[in-house]
């Protein structure tokens, strides 16, 4: 109890308003520090038949412009203060920024990145486990919360509840006030509950002339992935898509990139890219450069880099690291 009445202390000299930028990493890093130790004593508690345990809140440093591709076993919540940037998966590239509220579910693997300089992000990680054996019949927390295992890379408009939430939590943290620990599982259920909420009306709220739009897309969508998934191997042009799909070039930017968030050929870099990797951990002996002119890609440096920028490391490295993972005693 000194220790956590002394740490609050110390985070008071580094007060920051939530909804502005930090002024100094220092600031940053210190609040951080505090940060994630709290959440371990304090922010475990019950929503309805789930338990929610805070497995970190922070400050997203600046000067980190790049996440690696990875998942995770806890749900991820990146509410942009500042900057904007991109979001990667198997879905494609969706573009997120200030304002916005970005929920990434457990299991979901995904990169992110970034070109601008003051990117500020505050981060909410949290585990969300059903309780087993109850008795208790379901009710509409619980269907609320559910919903957040439905979505997997998705970007909205932050809520004003979560700012709010966001805003009383760190005014707790900032204060050393008797009962800081029910403050903020207080304050941190109305923080889950928005960001279950802003799913829950997204998932519902989409409107019929929305439906009947993003169904052209689709249809449009189908189309152009079953041509590249039968022709990545080959050299395709965005001519030859357009052709196939009886549509101008034009036309086929602006849907596709509307209805998925990523270019065909970033798609179709996608789809080369995911088969290299079945091919590297196919045949461990299979030379880099063969793997390339496999997936359609002629050029071995041209495959390398767009494979690290993609993975965050090299094919050489990629294969390298599964192999150990295999390799390792109990996989």
């Amino acid at each position: 109890m000194i220790f956590f009445a002394a740490a609050l202390i110390d985070i008071y000299r580094f007060k920051v308003n939530t909804l502005e930028k930090p002024v100094s990493s220092s600031q940053i890093n210190a609040r951080n520090r505090l940060l994630r130790r709290l959440p371990n004593d304090a922010l475990c508690f019950q929503l309805g038949n789930y338990n929610v345990e805070i497995v970190d809140i922070h400050y997203h440093l600046p000067n980190f412009k790049k996440c690696i591709w990875h998942s995770h076993s806890f749900f991820e919540v990146h509410i942009i203060i500042n900057g904007q940037g991109r979001v990667v998966s198997h879905n494609g590239t969706k573009i997120f920024k200030e304002g916005d509220i970005v929920i990434s579910r457990p299991n979901f693997e995904h990169s992110w990145d970034t070109d601008v300089d003051d990117l500020y992000m505050y981060v909410i990680k949290f585990e969300l486990n059903r309780v087993k054996d109850t008795q208790n019949s379901v009710n509409p927390v619980d269907i609320v919360l559910a919903q957040l295992f439905d979505v997997e890379d998705f970007i909205s408009q932050c809520p004003e509840d979560a700012y709010r939430a966001i805003e009383c939590i760190e005014n707790e943290i900032n204060s050393p006030k008797p009962g800081v620990h029910y403050m903020l599982m207080n304050y941190t259920r109305e923080l889950i509950i928005s960001i279950a909420r802003t799913v829950n009306d997204a998932l519902a709220g989409v409107s019929e002339s929305v439906k009947l739009e993003k169904s052209e897309q689709d249809h449009l969508v189908v189309l152009i992935n079953k041509y590249l998934e039968d022709n990545y191997k080959k050299d395709i042009s965005l001519d030859m898509v357009a052709r196939f799909a009886c549509k101008s070039k034009r036309s086929v930017m602006r849907h596709y990139k509307a209805a998925t968030g990523m270019t065909v050929i970033e798609k179709l870099l996608q789809m080369r890219l995911f088969e290299a990797i079945e091919l590297l951990l196919e045949d461990y002996d299979k030379p880099v450069k063969t793997v390339a002119y496999e997936i359609g890609m002629a050029c071995e440096s041209y495959f390398c880099r767009q494979f690290k920028r993609f993975f965050g490391c090299t094919p050489t490295d990629y294969r390298r690291i599964n192999s150990a993972k295999i390799d390792a005693p109990g996989q």
